[in-house]
């Protein structure tokens, strides 16, 4: 996986993410922030070939928005080589 990542890779143990309430399918849209049991991996998506891997995973279990600052969470097992 070639995602641009912060350097050094930051690892955040139970970080705060936001979680969709309402159906994609709903025209209005209901979100929450819960905090995440585990370790996330902040990345950065910068360039087109980020973007269409990022696109390849499923929200919700292999990447979170965060709560709060930039870029996504990533399950860290999906960075390593």
């Amino acid at each position: 996986m070639n995602l641009t990542i912060t350097n050094p890779l930051v690892v955040e143990t139970d970080p705060w993410i936001i979680v969709r309430m309402s159906s994609p399918s709903d025209a209005k849209y209901e979100s929450d922030t819960r905090k995440f049991n585990g370790k996330l991996a902040r990345v950065n998506v910068r360039t087109g070939a980020d973007l269409a891997l990022i696109r390849m995973l499923r929200y919700g279990i292999d990447y979170f928005a965060p709560a709060t600052g930039d870029g996504i969470l990533v399950n860290p097992e999906l960075l390593k080589r």
